[in-house]
């Protein structure tokens, strides 16, 4: 006698035919699921990283894109973490980066509004000096260049520098010791050096066209405002001295004189 085993049906399991306790439990854990995905996050083949909130993940997305350089990919995630996660500390951070964003496309006026803005509504903020630091890039680098189809940049219009320059100040006084003051300082001198050249292009304009009065107040802003400056210093004091001498102002141009002398003297010491 042999005894053979009919094949079992299979089950077929749908929601409607689980009870509702087991229902309920599937739900939390696919809830447990989607967190403990949050929590390992990475892409391409790089590293992952430790994401504690949906809103980080979003964020740190937003980051990877713009150093990527993708600019769009970028905007969108730094936005949607600034609208949908108000609450969360990358709001912040993600409204300071839709400045950077601007920034690295250029869009310097769009940046310094997104800077602004930010130090306005968040001024007790930990990142409220970098904020000041870009909104003085940001005019810096509106500054004219020497590029070879372009006139010269000390004969152009020099509102964008004298921005730069306050703007930068700004920060340095506020924030002497932060870590991007270094970086600020070098642009100062910059700055103030090719304010300095544009007031010595213009003395000499006017010189050139013997309007001797203008030179003369030209080349008297050049000698008290950039002291700084000593090539220019040098330069725009030696030919003042002239002026005075054509204009008959004996001892200004003696006066002058000396104190040329002098700094000649305390420059070879």
């Amino acid at each position: 006698m042999s005894w053979t085993s009919s094949p079992t049906p299979a089950l077929k399991l749908t929601a409607r035919s689980l009870p509702p306790y087991l229902i309920s439990f599937a739900c939390r854990f696919a809830g447990v699921i989607c967190c403990l995905s949050l929590s390992t996050w990475g892409c391409g083949g790089q590293p992952q990283r430790q994401v504690k909130s949906k809103a980080e993940a979003i964020y740190l997305q937003g980051m990877d894109a713009l150093s990527d350089e993708d600019y769009l990919t970028a905007t969108d995630r730094f936005r949607a973490v600034k609208t949908k996660y108000l609450f969360s500390p990358y709001a912040a951070l993600s409204e300071l980066r839709l400045g950077d964003t601007a920034f690295a496309q250029t869009r310097y006026y769009e940046a310094i509004e997104t800077f602004r803005l930010f130090i306005q509504s968040r001024p007790n903020h930990a990142e409220v000096p970098y904020a000041y630091w870009k909104i003085g890039a940001a005019y810096a680098a509106q500054r004219p260049s020497d590029f070879f189809l372009l006139p010269p940049a000390h004969e152009r219009d020099r509102g964008p520098t004298k921005d730069a320059l306050r703007a930068l100040q700004n920060y340095l006084d506020r924030y002497p010791e932060h870590k991007r003051a270094k970086e600020a300082q070098t642009l100062v001198k910059l700055c103030r050096q090719e304010l300095g050249e544009y007031e010595l292009y213009v003395a000499r304009f006017y010189r050139h066209g013997q309007k001797w009065e203008a030179a003369r107040g030209r080349y008297e802003i050049l000698i008290e405002r950039f002291k700084d400056q000593d090539e220019l210093w040098r330069a725009g004091a030696e030919e003042l001295v002239g002026i005075y001498q054509r204009l008959e102002l004996t001892q200004k141009a003696t006066q002058l004189k000396t104190q040329l002398k002098s700094r000649s003297q305390s420059s070879e010491e």
